[in-house]
């Protein structure tokens, strides 16, 4: 069974759709949303329910910590086979959810399953997922609604956004490895998503959409969030790049290719007047990009390889508004 665990902060207008949801399946036993010390109706309304407390468990932090603390305090106080994570103001579907824990072969450490990426409720039905993440899918999948990937096959998954909540993990797969959140203010999934591809050894990649995740430009969702907090992507990426460049699998070239959606992505998001400092940070990741490092990334992805070379000796070009990577 499944253990749902739910970051929350301020989320009183979609919380209780979220757990409602979960509580459609089949296969989740638990649903635990870690209240991150909210402001608004949030406890209030979950309280009001009243929820079975041995289903849904609900801890109310005194303090804010962020989601992916939140995440590993769930973590820790899981006891059923599997994990899996939602957002306060996504919803699952019960059925496609069921249906990929079911197929997930017994020795499969994660499963990964498809999304609807929704701006608002009534578009639901016209959404899909990031143009992206459904090439990336769609290159392995091809005809096959589902497939067991293992070793190098599984690096490929590393280009998919790195959403926690359209994957199921096993519990004592996580715990083996030690694999936790960053603490850090947002960005604190990219690890996350990195360490368990890398580490694991058979993944389940299947073609049911198992959530809907809704985006609202008018709410002060992470998604919206152009503060000076989102320079805190160089320190998910600098612990991503130690283990993408140390892993026995071949992840370098694909470590570089993140980079080359992540960065222009980030610098979108973030407030003008931060663009100095996420040049200098850009400066400190590449600082140790050596030919050896351009020679292994150039054999299988040469274009990927020379924006990089371009970035370490000219990080500012990133910020020009003709530049490409």
């Amino acid at each position: 069974m499944i253990t749902i665990i739910i970051p929350a902060y301020n989320a009183e207008a979609t919380i209780l759709n979220a757990v409602e949801s979960c509580l459609k399946s089949e296969c989740i036993a638990k649903v635990i949303v870690v209240a991150d010390a909210p402001t608004d109706k949030t406890v209030e309304l979950l309280t009001g329910v009243s929820y079975n407390p041995d289903i849904v468990e609900i801890i109310e932090l005194e303090d804010n910590v962020g989601a992916g603390a939140c995440r590993n305090m769930g973590i820790e106080k899981v006891i059923t086979s599997h994990i899996a994570f939602l957002d306060a103001d996504d919803t699952i579907n019960a059925y496609s959810f069921d249906t990929v824990f079911n197929d997930m072969a017994s020795g499969c450490d994660l499963a990964v399953g498809c999304y609807k990426y929704c701006k608002c409720e009534h578009q639901l039905d016209a959404s899909k997922m990031t143009l992206g993440d459904e090439r990336v899918i769609s290159s392995i999948l091809q005809s096959q609604d589902k497939i067991v990937l293992e070793a190098d096959l599984i690096s490929k998954l590393l280009l998919l956004v790195n959403y926690p909540w359209n994957k199921i993990y096993r519990t004592d797969f996580i715990r083996k490895y030690g694999i936790k959140f960053q603490t850090i203010p947002v960005h604190n999934d990219i690890l996350f998503h990195w360490s368990c591809l890398i580490q694991a050894s058979r993944v389940l990649l299947h073609r049911a959409i198992m959530v809907n995740h809704f985006v609202f430009d008018n709410r002060n969702q992470m998604t919206n969030d152009t503060s000076e907090r989102r320079l805190s992507v160089f320190s998910a990426l600098h612990a991503v790049k130690e283990i993408a460049l140390n892993s026995k699998r071949e992840t370098s070239a694909y470590f570089y290719q993140f980079l080359e959606v992540i960065l222009p992505w980030t610098l979108r998001q973030i407030d003008i007047q931060h663009r100095d400092k996420f040049v200098e940070r850009l400066q400190m990741l590449l600082m140790d990009y050596t030919i050896r490092e351009f020679n292994q990334v150039y054999e299988e992805q040469p274009i990927v390889a020379c924006n990089m070379m371009i970035l370490k000796n000219t990080p500012s070009k990133i910020t020009h508004p003709n530049f490409k990577l």
